[in-house]
């Protein structure tokens, strides 16, 4: 069935123009199954040694994870199948997005996310109430999980993050991966590259760095736990 025919049928998509839909079948269909994110622009957080060519990269606001970021969370999501996903800072919920799209995919695990400012929690409670995703209102350093964490994303307040790790440490599972937005070296702040750097030295973790704009590094226990 050709899409016009499809648009006439049950509505046209988006509520495009017909004469769009007929002229960019194919156009329309991409983009109806690959969306891309929208209302976005170069990301501006400036050239780093890890990556020099920022401006290659999208953002959808100033606070927010890089777009392409998101697109990697969802996939990883789909890629490892966690049980279990924590989060700490959901702001507008982006990243969030990105892991419950990927618990969709899957058809299996759930999520918490964690945010301090209660505006933004609330926001989030609404937007996720038909998702397999808990937010909650809280410190991340109150946070106790009940089940074991498989996939852990550090993206709060960046000097909380070594508290962080730390305080749920105790809580990951054996193969868990934990996730550390902001790990780019930087020298106005340099504070979670560090905290990655002493527990890769410490021979707690090990860890890649990708060449993201913000940097992303991934990391696992280096020992697995008893």
């Amino acid at each position: 069935m050709c899409l016009s025919l499809w648009a006439n049928c049950i509505g046209k998509v988006s509520r495009l123009p017909k004469v769009l839909i007929e002229a960019l079948p194919h156009e329309i269909i991409s983009q109806i199954d690959h969306p891309d994110a929208v209302d976005t622009c170069p990301e501006c957080s400036g050239p780093t040694d890890n990556c020099p060519t920022p401006q290659l990269y999208s953002m959808s606001d100033r606070v927010s994870s890089e777009t392409e970021v998101h697109t990697f969370l969802k996939a990883l999501t789909m890629l490892i199948k966690p049980e279990y996903i924590l989060e700490t800072g959901t702001y507008k919920g982006n990243s969030t997005i990105a892991f419950a799209e990927g618990l969709r995919k899957n058809d299996y695990g759930h999520m918490t996310t964690l945010e301090i400012d209660e505006k933004l929690a609330k926001n989030a409670q609404a937007l996720f109430a038909a998702h397999p995703v808990e937010v909650l209102n809280q410190s991340s350093l109150s946070f106790i999980p009940q089940i074991k964490i498989d996939l852990l994303f550090l993206d709060s307040k960046r000097d909380l993050r070594s508290e962080e790790f730390t305080h749920f440490y105790p809580y990951l599972s054996e193969r868990a991966i934990v996730i550390w937005h902001d790990s780019s070296f930087r020298e106005r702040n340099h504070s979670v590259y560090d905290t990655v750097e002493a527990l890769y030295e410490g021979g707690i973790i090990d860890r890649i760095l990708f060449p993201t704009p913000r940097g992303l590094t991934l990391s696992t226990l280096r020992q697995q736990k008893k």
